[in-house]
């Protein structure tokens, strides 16, 4: 609707929602001890901050809890050094870059929820499909996948800082019966 509102004949335009194929994998009830993030290691992302709200939360956790990463990009050594800084290495795995489903399904069919603290793309349909939910900001960038997100019902929205990211994923973690997709 925001997209056909900005332009003079809206007759003359269709938007076509972005989406993706997923095989059907059946959606384990086995515990859940993952927080993930999908997709590249962008600046843009923030994929820091996910770090840095992890280390806020790593004392009041289940310590089997972890922090995992499928991807790689541009960011992943800042966010490897990152991780080594706040002493992290036990907690925080990094998968490289997975593009099956396949590959994916046994880290994504364990996790809490999927994580991308500013950018809402792609891997908010993918972490949907897999039944898992996605946090991101409030003002994500996107091209229009972070309208899928329904506050409190599919995902999760939080205001941008590092100690709302923080709060956030301890609530989930503490509530896992209220994100079962």
């Amino acid at each position: 609707e925001y997209y056909i509102s900005q332009v003079r004949k809206k007759q003359q335009i269709y938007v076509a929602a972005n989406t993706i194929e997923v095989a059907k994998y059946p959606f384990p009830a086995e515990k859940r001890t993952k927080i993930i993030s999908i997709g590249s290691f962008k600046k843009y992302k923030n994929l820091g901050n996910l770090i840095l709200a992890f280390k806020q939360i790593i004392d009041k956790i289940p310590a089997d809890i972890t922090l995992d990463f499928v991807g790689n990009g541009e960011e992943e050594g800042k966010l490897t050094s990152l991780v080594k800084e706040n002493g992290l290495e036990d907690r925080v795995i990094f998968w490289g870059r997975k593009e099956s489903d396949e590959d994916i399904y046994p880290i994504i069919s364990r996790a809490i929820v999927s994580v991308s603290p500013t950018q809402a793309g792609l891997a908010v349909l993918h972490s949907m499909a897999f039944g898992c939910p996605f946090l991101t900001a409030e003002d994500a960038g996107t091209g229009g996948e972070r309208f899928y997100i329904e506050n409190k019902v599919n995902g999760y929205f939080y205001d941008g800082s590092i100690a709302a990211l923080a709060e956030k994923l301890l609530w989930m973690i503490g509530h896992p019966e209220q994100n079962i997709q």
